[in-house]
């Protein structure tokens, strides 16, 4: 359809001079006048726009004109007056013009068939012979039938323009329609639209006021043309985007008439506004960091902007219910109200949508059996319309519903149709592309966390253009900057270590030709010189065919881990060192007797002890005097008897050379992680040297400190016992509580480094509640001068859990003050093992009396009742009521076995 302003245009420059007169018989009032008119009679609109026809013209030599006029308007048909003289006076009346023109006159039917406009085309003809136009007619006018298109064409176009043709008077600024197309738009009456100079520009949005009066200052009229948007409310209130396309009508270079074309571009505006504000949701949906309730919240928002009319909301669809989304328009308890509800198709429109899949429209909330149930809330809150629509994802699984919200009962229109559906396919990206990235993301983020914490990175290889893809983690392993490195096949090679650059390199390419999978282990070297070792795992992958597509591949920093391995077997190397550089005997045996380590020195003094020998073999009996096997085994059975406990054996051994030396060992029974017998631990000394000097040194200062020297090497390998012993041990002060000395066993059984006991108290492992029962024993023990006290207390490990500890301290003195040397085993399996069994005998008594004495009550009752049912004397009543109690006694018996067959699975 050709616009208003290309009509307008059309018209003006049309090359046959033409004016447009109303059929108000007999004025006949010019509404219209092109240039090639105006040029014509060298008038201007001014002196012709709104003048009547008999007084613009009143020469007589247009009484034909008239006439013909008169015929169209009766006729409905075009008529022509071949030639007439048209005499036209200059400007200063002192030139007189006479032309000759041929004159067709073409009426405009509206719909109903009824003259609305009389078109006057006026054709000069040039090189006339003097004859008298009106004597002389002419008979042929060849473009007779082409102008007579042309206006019929023309007032086709006049009245199916889709708006308002308008014309203001700048003097005065009165408002003139001149189509019938204003109350489609705005829904005014032309008389309301013409009653006052001030009508139109009340209407005008507040906004837009400034705006529109800026256009209408004499600058822009020196433009001839010029056009803008604004909005105006119409008959309902709601406001219409209108954009009109303004021509200046000048006279004597004036201008006098704003002659304009008004159409309503709500649509466009509304479409237009609809891509900028999805642009801008896009923007914000690809923004990292951005939540989607926020987008959804945006989105929302800016929908309600483009259909003022409603309130919507996005409801979330999880495990079968509706959550709200983004709702920021609707009241917050109508909200909560409904946030949560199931999905059926019985309750309210968006449950419906989701439940049945399909978009539910309701006219009317008030009287649709949709809403019988949630009805109350929502009328409450002014709401009376409610269309819903499911968003539902590539999977047919329903995502959300869409909903829209109306004050006054009504249903979508067409144009709220296209906008909605667009709403729906819009969400319906936003939605699976936010699922879809947030869940990939997330696996993202695992990865490189998981990356990181295994100091793992994976790599792929184009091996047909040698780009190659590192993951972040490479990165860092490399000590490189992945905005700044760039990593080739070729610089993958310079950044490993010049020993492992061409192994790996015949690696990597018996991989391409092989075509099979491959790990190795390689050195790099870092920016800064530093050195790294790396295992690394490549493969290939295969396209349909069998070619090669890439290369992948996965790098693992083994350094640390490496040096952890070569450290862990140096300290077991010095270990074992230590112990086999040890003056003490040092020897370990299963429960069942047999070797399982010796030192050494044991080795040296006694023979070789191969692992899994029986210890007391015909082999190793001679390493202890015969007299006292009996002394070392009651050892060994008090100390599998009490295991942790230290118990100390004096006894002569048997060398290799057959002498005969005193020893003294230290036997420990070690347990599992259980608290169970494991192994025994004796280690040993050899003090026949001291025992001999013993007498000597006696009262001689020299002696003493020989005795002393002996004492405190002594004190050395008793402290190694205590510090190396698998049983938790540690030393405190009785005044103070607080501890001197811990071992690793302590360290590993409560969590706590060596730092945080020796800063502490014993109050920091023990509970607050078993406080007062330690602080009893311990007071009792030190009244009663016992120096030994065992018990079994609650402790807690740093992590609050509850430890049962089997505790056997020794108090004694230590450089002025009392200490106990205290060692423990944790029991706490072995006590709730007991526990468990003791809440099951509690169950299993029950039931036992229950058995025994509930079930018997109902049985005996029910015996007496059968006795008395065989006496023959009974009556009938009485035997109905016997028989009533034999039938309760039987009903309470089934229970207490229903009750009884309960409890005993449980036992």
């Amino acid at each position: 359809m050709i616009s208003t302003r290309d009509f307008k245009e059309i018209f003006k420059v049309l090359p046959t001079a033409s004016l447009i007169i109303a059929p108000n018989c007999p004025k006949f009032t010019v509404t219209a006048v092109n240039d090639a008119y105006l040029a014509l009679t060298e008038l201007s609109e001014k002196e012709l726009l709104g003048k009547d026809f008999t007084a613009a013209f009143s020469h007589s030599q247009y009484l034909d004109w008239k006439k013909s006029v008169i015929k169209v308007l009766n006729s409905k048909t075009a008529d022509k007056i071949s030639t007439v003289r048209y005499v036209t006076h200059s400007k200063n009346d002192q030139d007189v013009v006479t032309r000759h023109v041929e004159i067709a006159n073409v009426p405009i039917l509206n719909p109903n068939n009824e003259v609305s406009h009389i078109v006057c085309s006026f054709v000069e003809i040039p090189d006339y012979n003097g004859m008298d136009a009106i004597s002389q007619p002419q008979t042929h006018w060849e473009s007779e039938p082409e102008l007579l298109r042309a206006h019929q064409q023309y007032q086709t176009i006049l009245e199916n323009i889709d708006g308002v043709l308008w014309e203001l008077n700048i003097e005065t600024q009165a408002l003139t329609l001149t189509n019938e197309y204003h109350r489609p738009i705005l829904g005014y009456s032309k008389a309301e639209w013409q009653s006052s100079k001030e009508f139109w520009k009340r209407h005008l949005h507040p906004s837009d006021r400034e705006l529109v009066s800026g256009y209408f200052d004499a600058q822009h009229y020196k433009s001839g043309t010029f056009n803008f948007e604004c909005r105006m409310a119409n008959a309902d209130g709601r406001y219409v985007w209108l954009k009109n396309f303004v021509t200046v009508i000048a006279d004597n270079e004036q201008p006098v008439i704003l002659r304009g074309l008004m159409i309503d571009i709500s649509e466009n505006k509304r479409l237009n506004n609809v891509e900028y504000f999805e642009k801008k949701i896009l923007k914000l949906n690809a923004k990292r960091g951005s939540k989607v309730e926020n987008i959804l919240t945006a989105y929302i928002l800016g929908l309600e902007e483009i259909l003022p009319d409603f309130r919507c909301t996005i409801h979330r669809v999880m495990h079968g219910r509706i959550y709200n989304w983004a709702s920021p328009s609707l009241p917050r308890s109508y909200i909560n109200a409904i946030d949560g509800l199931l999905l059926s198709k019985s309750i309210g429109s968006c449950g419906a949508a989701a439940y049945l899949r399909q978009s539910v429209i309701v006219h009317d909330i008030k009287y649709d059996l949709r809403w019988q149930k949630t009805s109350v809330m929502a009328l409450a809150t002014g709401l009376r319309a409610c269309w819903s629509y499911p968003v539902i994802n590539t999977e047919g699984e329903v995502m959300a519903t869409l909903g829209f919200y109306s004050s006054e009962p009504r249903s979508p229109s067409e144009n709220e149709e296209i906008i909605i559906k667009r709403a729906i396919a819009f969400l319906k990206v936003i939605l699976e592309s936010r699922i879809y990235s947030d869940q990939l993301e997330g696996n993202v983020k695992l990865l490189e966390e998981g990356q990181h914490l295994a100091k793992f990175g994976n790599w792929t290889w184009d091996t047909h253009t040698d780009v190659v893809r590192w993951s972040d983690y490479m990165f860092e392993i490399y000590g490189l900057d992945k905005n700044k490195d760039k990593i080739t096949f070729e610089e993958y090679l310079n950044l490993l270590h010049h020993e492992d650059k061409e192994r790996v390199s015949i690696s990597i390419g018996g991989v391409l030709s092989t075509k099979k999978d491959i790990e190795y282990e390689t050195r790099i070297v870092r920016p800064d010189g530093e050195v790294r070792l790396l295992k690394s795992w490549c493969k290939l992958k295969m396209g349909e065919h069998g070619e090669v597509i890439s290369m992948l591949g996965a790098c693992l920093d083994i350094t640390d881990s490496r040096k952890a391995e070569q450290d862990v077997s140096a300290n077991e190397a010095k270990l074992r060192d230590l112990v086999d550089s040890q003056t003490n005997f040092v020897v370990r045996v299963d429960l069942k007797g047999n070797f399982t380590y010796c030192n050494k020195k044991y080795e040296e003094v006694f023979g070789s002890c191969t692992e899994g020998a029986d210890v007391f073999g015909s082999k190793y009996v001679k390493s202890v005097f015969p007299r006292h096997f009996k002394m070392v085994f009651d050892v060994a059975e008090k100390c599998l008897m009490q295991p942790g406990n230290v118990y100390q054996v004096e006894i002569d051994s048997i060398t290799l050379e057959g002498r005969v030396i005193h020893t003294l060992w230290d036997m420990v029974c070690l347990t599992d992680k259980r608290g169970g017998p494991y192994e025994l631990q004796a280690i040993g000394i050899d003090i026949t040297e001291w025992k001999q000097k013993k007498s000597d040194v006696i009262g001689d200062v020299a002696g003493r400190k020989a005795i002393d020297a002996k004492s405190k090497a002594m004190h050395e390998r008793y402290r190694d016992l205590f510090l190396h012993s698998p049983q938790p041990m540690w030393v405190y002060e009785v005044d103070t509580l607080r501890f001197i000395d811990v071992n690793e066993a302590a360290i590993k059984c409560y969590g706590y480094s060596r730092e945080e006991f020796l800063s502490a108290d014993t109050v920091m492992i023990k509970l607050a509640e078993d406080m007062h029962r330690y602080l009893e024993v311990t007071e009792s023990a030190n009244q009663e001068k016992n120096r030994v006290f065992q018990g079994v207390f609650r402790h807690q490990h740093k992590n609050g859990e509850v430890l049962h500890m089997d505790i056997r301290s020794n108090q004694m003195r230590f450089n002025d003050k009392d200490i106990y040397l205290v060692l423990a085993s944790d029991i706490t399996a072995r006590i709730n093992y007991f526990e468990g069994i003791e809440r099951q005998n509690e169950k299993l008594k029950e039931i036992a009396w229950m058995q025994s004495h509930v079930v018997r009550a109902p049985l005996t009752r029910m015996m007496s009742l059968i006795d008395l049912l065989k006496m023959e004397e009974s009556r009938n009543s009485e035997n109905n009521l016997l028989f009533e109690y034999l039938l309760s006694s039987a009903i309470e018996l089934d229970e207490i076995v229903k009750d009884i067959s309960v409890k005993t699975p449980k036992v």
